[in-house]
C-alpha cells in the first residue's frame, strides 16, 4: 500500500466505525 492509499483506507475505517457505533447506540436506546 502506498501512503496515500493507506491514509484513505484508514479514514474509511474511521467512518465505518462511527456509523457502527451510532447503530449500536440507537439499538441500545431502543432496548432501554
Amino acid at each position: 500500500l502506498k501512503n496515500s492509499e493507506f491514509i484513505s483506507f484508514h479514514k474509511n475505517r474511521i467512518k465505518l466505525n462511527k456509523k457502527g457505533l451510532l447503530f449500536y447506540d440507537t439499538l441500545a436506546s431502543d432496548i432501554i
